[in-house]
């Protein structure tokens, strides 16, 4: 049976490997049948999932030593088909409510559950959750903040002796000031790479401002990677093209000869202003001659009038692209670690966390 099991999910059959050094114990496969397999779960359910993982996460760090200064958070969408009706009802069934949210699978028409993780020491879980589907990470951060402090004393760790690390989306155009300041600290390389890598080791950067938010004032450390995030460069690029075309889509519908010159000037500080941060329009009038209508004179010139023509020329503006590529390759951590003092961390070393 427990072979047959494993083939409907699609998995290698249990007879095929080694229980003993996965469980510790011999167990037969047969063991891992329909029933066992199903109160095993109702079973964990019962006693409550984010509670075992915390108890694994307590053993692991005693047993392997394992870093629990730095303790790092995020959130992740798992994707799933179905309609999980039960979720509708007035009085659904405990636990994550599936159902649609934003999808950081990008399959936004599909359902989902959320899940949150707590690690330390490069990825090691010692707190999980799984969350309704359209949760926010605002919200679940605020809660983990809430609880933080209890989950770190099970690990022997009071207030202040740990760096609680979090994606966030708290970024100023105030913080970005220091890509126009240019008063860079070099930090340099943060790892080496490995031998016969072609790929050069990003450089890093770093200034040092500070920013209020929501009445308290945090440190905002703007770093600079020479290592430029890809999709936010494809994404410049993009803008570039799409600015480009929607300049030319404006000059393509203007008038270029004019009969009166202060008409010509007028049109052409219009086309000017279509400049914008990505490009920049020059325009210019010069007078042209154009021959009167009627049969000229037999015996002199054909008399002449004065038109003005306009004329642009669109070009790329190199000072604006170069600060957005800069912007491109620049983040911000926002923190209240101190700079001096117990557990001081200046900026590469807050960096490295």
């Amino acid at each position: 049976m427990a072979a047959a099991y494993c083939r409907r999910l699609g998995l290698v059959e249990l007879v095929d490997q080694d229980v003993e050094l996965l469980l510790g114990e011999s167990v037969p496969a047969h063991a891992f049948n329909d029933t066992n397999l199903a109160r095993s779960l109702d079973a964990m359910f019962a006693a409550g999932t984010s509670k075992i993982v915390t108890e694994l996460g307590i053993r692991a760090t005693s047993a392997f030593r394992l870093d629990t200064t730095v303790p790092s958070y995020d959130t992740t969408s798992t994707s799933v088909w179905g309609d999980y009706r039960a979720c509708e009802l007035e009085q659904p069934p405990p636990g994550p409510r599936v159902t649609h949210g934003h999808s950081k699978d990008h399959l936004p028409e599909l359902k989902q559950f959320m899940t949150e993780l707590l690690c330390v020491d490069r990825g090691v879980p010692i707190f999980g959750r799984t969350l309704d589907g359209n949760s926010s990470d605002k919200t679940s951060n605020n809660q983990i903040l809430s609880r933080i402090g209890s989950i770190m004393a099970r690990h022997g760790l009071g207030p202040g002796a740990f760096v609680y690390v979090a994606d966030a989306a708290m970024v100023t155009e105030k913080n970005l000031n220091a890509v126009d300041a240019g008063v860079w600290v070099d930090i340099g390389p943060l790892a080496e790479n490995t031998a016969g890598s072609a790929r050069p080791s990003a450089e890093y950067r770093a200034f040092e401002t500070s920013v209020v938010l929501y009445g308290n004032t945090y440190r905002a450390v703007v770093v600079h990677s020479s290592s430029h995030d890809k999709r936010r460069q494809k994404k410049l690029d993009k803008a570039i093209a799409e600015s480009a075309k929607s300049v030319n889509t404006a000059l393509g519908g203007l008038q270029k000869v004019y009969f009166c010159e202060a008409d010509a000037q007028t049109a052409a500080a219009r086309v000017e202003k279509l400049s914008n941060r990505l490009h920049t329009v020059t325009a210019a009038v010069r007078p042209v001659k154009v021959r009167r209508r009627g049969r000229p004179p037999a015996n002199g010139l054909a008399p002449m009038n004065t038109r003005y023509e306009l004329s642009w020329e669109l070009a790329e503006e190199s000072a604006g692209v170069a600060r957005e590529r800069s912007l491109a390759g620049c983040f911000v951590l926002l923190s209240n670690v101190p700079t001096e003092g117990q557990g001081a961390l200046d900026a590469e070393r807050l960096l490295r966390t």
